[in-house]
């Protein structure tokens, strides 16, 4: 509703001035004010029922290119060529409204509701429909809330998408978001979501966002029926925008911000770790390693050389990094042709610091380089030409060594094992590089000294469709389109393996000199290696569309489509490097009566080569229901503030031919090598074969069997509501058998589609637009719930039914349930054994014998808390308006899910001291004998791994991983038009955004909750502060 309105009140006008048509505005050079005043034609377009005024209406006049678009006030004005003339005015949701003048004057026009066409049109599947007659559960976002400060898309969507459950677990530069509709449906191979770019399989993180024209989510068995196979998991469509007939419209958009870490956990200094070290060894009864004087060193770092005090994580990483983003787009046409072109660049830097003695670096740089090109060429009054053409470079720069093993070691490694490095040079020169003998990695040199890694991948995609309109040929309402595109991906690697000259010093000589011992003598050259990949993929797509109004309330619509894609990947395997092709056909009837009642069918016959003849074709039909209720005569009357509202109810089925299984074809046995035996006379030796996996004749898709139940509302002029309620069960699932018995003599368990799983929840959306005079104000909110069961995964009975996985959440945690602190050796002496651990004492976890066999072991351990996977994703925003001030705000949060502590959250919990680092607030929080704090946030501590009880999953190591986060901030102020003007520009937008600025969490206080991390070893999160500006002419 009032489309052009609501993109104004999220404070985004220059969306609006690049979306609309404004050929006047495209005249770079404006006459002179005398000429204006002579010939102008100016006014203001209102509605006709609230007074309120139309900001983005066109004015045209009528068969020429000449008009304009509505400002802030909702005036207009366009110069006047002279004669007589029809002036139209119109906006979408309203009536046109015409008048004739032969002279320039003043014209404003009362523009009135028109109720057909109340609705914009929604992007569907292989289509699109008035949101009015949409009854399946589609979810759309306004391009502008996607338009933030990330490297990826995928990283904004989280809480913007009712039924989109995101998590982002690491703020590498280029890395992404995992998402899911509605939740994980499966625990088969493929998950995620069928993602197509104008109609083609593609990623989404290739796209810049200024490219994005809609973005829309199909989440029901209506809305992904026709996909067939490929619509198990929920559809996104993207589509790119494309030209508008009217002068060139030149866009840029320039960024360039600061990232630092949400949140980064601290480390124990080695003053700590030897003191709390010594305590722990105490706890088994040896004496304390470390004296007082040499705790001191530790402290005052006297000598940091053989008392050395490193902070690991802070020694490897910058304060900040930065990024920069680059956008220019140009739109334009006129009736023969419409254009829209853009180029894009998107520059970060990491946080990972470099050895400036090397002519190569180590640090994390990410770029990417975006093209396209969209022209729409009309061939003929009914016959349209498009053609897209786009391309993405992407180039990372990287550590030799993998980003995990560089976290990892720098939150393992204790602060006191070596220095960064040595304040002496070799005989060569050269910096002495510190190594702890012993296998104990130097995390400085794992980054720094160990070379590096360039990747870079080349897309390049185009598409090309023929659209033909066959009203006036044939019948009124057919249509035709047939659409060919290709898709060449090629991914390059070059890596460059380096080794450092290392020394360990013990001690001083009697000159007070270090003395040194060569740990390793490394290479003084960088090892060469390369790599190289690339798939392509051709697709083809057919199909015919029907849709006519009969007697003005008979609404028919049809659609018949048939496609196939040919897929091939270069990989190391004959087998795998042969192409995939499917193929299908896919169709939907429409029917409504009087826009009060709905009636929709949808079907996708489909066909994938992973199964055997007479196995590869599936039939997946949907139906849905709708009822406008708020179009019976018996409503408009009694409920005028009600402006619409619709029941739904959708069922049917879709596919999921990604099975997995470990092999292409699973319907052929797989040969292997086996034990052989000597023959013959001269006893040779002969290996034998035998059936590896065997054959599935009937191996088939995953089907997902989905209903919906919701309903949409419109009130007061202001509200809207869309509540979905729904349910899948998904059967088929392919699973590794693991009920057959040893003794049917089976040697590699088969698979089969055995598998099952069921989901359900609620996804709901509220959003509110008014106007206060100056002030406009939007607000939005989204809610997603979704609970999975694992209900069959072949897994046979526990002997405890408590610890089937079946009937469980899938991904659901286990672990034993914890009772406390043991307070007295005699509580103790009268609990069960724990483990086998002979010398439990106060302070240690007690642990819940679920069994009740006088033992606590696994056997024990049910389930407790959620899984990773959040259940519940939520988001909410304001945006304001004010006289060319814009403000938005936009909070982001997810809730039930868990995770357990662990690695620095357990000090000495590892035979080598050396790689025994932990949290800095973990200090004073120990049970301490002495102090008797049986209410300690954390048990006894041991040292050198020696316990084998306390640190088992258990309730007492689980922790939330909810968080509320204020996601984003962005603050922006658009030069009047009068100011413009003058710069020769048709608008200038500035502003300031933040992203991830603040986070909330009841159970995190040391590192991103988001990430999943069981000790904040990880690459983190990043905090954003943008400075833009955006300029359009």
């Amino acid at each position: 509703m009032r489309k052009g309105r609501c993109i104004l009140r999220i404070g985004c006008m220059m969306l609006l001035c690049n979306l609309m048509i404004d050929p006047v505005m495209g005249e770079i050079f404006p006459i002179t004010d005398q000429v204006k005043k002579e010939t102008e034609l100016r006014g203001r377009v209102t509605d006709a029922a609230t007074g309120e005024v139309i900001i983005g209406a066109s004015v045209m006049l009528e068969g020429t290119t000449i008009g304009a678009i509505t400002d802030l006030d909702g005036n207009y004005s366009i110069p006047y060529p002279g004669g007589r003339h029809t002036v139209v005015a119109s906006y979408l949701g309203y009536k046109e409204a015409k008048a004739v003048i032969t002279e320039p004057q003043i014209l404003d026009f009362n523009l009135h509701t028109d109720v057909v066409e109340l609705e914009e049109a929604v992007v569907v599947g292989y289509g699109s429909q008035r949101k009015m007659s949409v009854i399946g559960a589609i979810t759309t976002v306004d391009v502008a809330d996607i338009k933030v400060p990330t490297g990826q898309i995928s990283n904004s969507l989280a809480g913007r998408l009712a039924g989109v459950v995101a998590v982002q677990r690491s703020g590498e530069p280029g890395q992404s978001s995992n998402f899911w509709v509605r939740g994980i449906s499966t625990f088969g191979e493929n998950k995620n979501p069928l993602i197509l770019v104008d109609g083609v399989e593609r990623s989404l993180d290739l796209l810049d966002p200024e490219d994005i024209e809609s973005f829309s989510i199909l989440k029901d068995a209506t809305a992904t029926a026709v996909y067939g196979v490929r619509g198990a998991n929920g559809v996104i469509i993207v589509n790119t925008r494309r030209g508008k007939e009217g002068q060139p419209n030149v866009n840029v958009k320039i960024q360039s911000g600061i990232l630092a870490p949400t949140k980064l956990p601290q480390m124990a200094n080695s003053a700590t770790w030897a003191s709390m070290y010594n305590i722990a060894r105490t706890s088994r009864g040896a004496v304390p390693l470390y004296t007082a004087e040499e705790i001191e060193k530790y402290r005052t770092q006297s000598d940091p050389y053989l008392y050395p005090s490193v902070d690991w994580l802070d020694e490897l990483m910058k304060d900040y990094a930065t990024a920069q983003r680059v956008n220019l787009n140009v739109t334009g046409g006129g009736k023969v042709a419409r254009y829209y072109v853009s180029g894009s660049f998107y520059n970060e830097n990491g946080l990972f610091i470099s050895d400036p003695s090397h002519e190569w670096d180590s640090k994390i740089n990410y770029k990417r380089y975006n093209f396209i090109s969209n022209i729409d060429m009309s061939l003929h009054r009914t016959t349209t030409l498009k053609l897209n053409v786009n391309g993405a470079l992407e180039m990372k720069h990287q550590p030799y060594s993998s980003i995990s093993d560089i976290f990892s070691q720098a939150v393992s490694v204790s602060p006191n094992t070596v220095p960064i490095y040595y304040p002496d040079l070799d005989e060569f020169g050269k910096i002495r590089y510190s190594e702890m003998q012993g296998g104990i990695s130097n995390p400085y040199n794992t980054l720094t000294q160990s070379g590096y890694n360039d990747n870079w991948w080349t897309k390049i995609n185009a598409i090309m469709a023929l659209e033909q309109d066959f009203s006036e040929l044939v019948t009124p309402g057919l249509k035709a389109t047939i659409k060919f595109s290709f898709d060449s991906n090629s991914w390059n690697q070059i890596l460059r393996q380096g080794s450092p000259h290392t020394w360990y010093a013990k001690n001083r000589d009697a000159n007070g000199d270090l003395i040194y011992e060569e740990v390793s003598l490394g290479s003084n050259t960088l090892g060469y290696s390369s790599y190289a990949n690339g798939e392509r993929a051709l697709y083809l797509e057919g199909n015919i569309t029907y849709n006519r109004i009969f007697d003005k309330k008979h609404n028919v619509g049809g659609l018949l489509l048939y496609n196939q894609r040919d897929y091939q990947i270069a990989t190391g395997t004959a087998i795998g490097a042969l192409p995939y092709r499917s193929q299908g056909l896919a169709g939907r009837l429409t029917y409504s009566y009087d826009d009060r009642y709905f009636i929709e069918g949808n079907f996708g016959y489909n066909g994938s080569e992973n199964f055997a003849r007479g196995h590869r074709f599936g039939f997946f039909p949907a139906a849905a229901l709708g009822w406008v209720i708020s179009n019976e005569s018996f409503m408009k009357d009694k409920t005028p503030n009600v402006e619409m509202l619709k029941l739904k109810v959708s069922l049917g089925q879709s596919g999921n031919d990604q099975i997995g299984g470990g092999r292409r074809f699973v319907y052929l046995p797989t040969i292997v090598s086996a034990n052989g035996t000597n023959w013959g006379t001269s006893n040779t030796w002969v290996n034998g074969i035998a059936v590896g996996e065997y054959a599935n004749d009937n191996v088939s898709w995953e089907t997902s069997t989905k209903l919906n139940v919701g309903i949409e509302s419109q009130l007061y002029n202001s509200f809207r509501i869309q509540v979905d309620y729904f349910r899948e069960k998904r059967d088929g699932i392919f699973v590794q058998r693991k009920s057959i018995p040893d003794y049917v003599g089976v040697t590699t368990m088969p698979w089969s589609n055995v598998g099952k799983m069921k989901n359900q929840g609620i996804d709901a959306t509220l959003e509110y637009d008014k106007q206060f005079g100056d002030l406009y104000l939007s607000a939005r909110g989204t809610f997603t719930f979704a609970r999975n069961i694992q209900v069959n995964d072949d897994q046979p009975d526990y002997i405890d039914k408590y610890r089937n996985r079946n009937g469980q959440r899938y991904g659901q945690q286990y672990g034993l349930v914890a009772l406390g602190l043991f307070r007295t050796q005699e509580e103790i002496d009268n609990s069960p054994s724990q483990f086998g651990v002979s010398y439990l004492k106060p302070g240690d976890i007690k642990y819940k014998d679920i069994n009740g066999d006088g033992v606590i072991d696994t056997n024990d351990e049910v389930p407790i808390g959620y899984s990773s996977i959040p259940e519940i994703v939520y988001g909410f925003g304001l945006s304001a308006n004010y006289k060319g001030f814009d403000l938005s705000v936009f909070f982001q949060g997810i809730a039930n899910t868990t995770f357990f502590l662990g690695g620095a959250y357990f000090p000495f919990n590892y035979p080598n001291i050396g790689q025994t680092s932990f949290l800095a607030d973990l200090e004073g929080k120990f049970f301490d004998p002495e102090k008797q704090n049986f209410d300690a946030e954390l048990p006894l501590l041991y040292s050198e791994g020696w316990h084998g009880s306390n640190y088992q999953n258990s309730t007492w190591w689980q922790r939330s991983g909810a968080f509320l986060r204020l996601k984003n901030v962005e603050i922006g102020y658009s030069l009047p038009k009068s100011a413009t003007d003058k710069l020769l520009l048709r608008s200038l937008r500035v502003f300031l955004s933040g992203e991830n600025l603040l986070t909330f969490s009841p159970d995190i206080k040391y590192w991103d909750p988001e990430t999943g991390s069981q000790d904040g070893r990880g690459y983190p999160l990043m905090r954003t502060v943008n400075l833009g500006l955006n300029i359009n002419f």
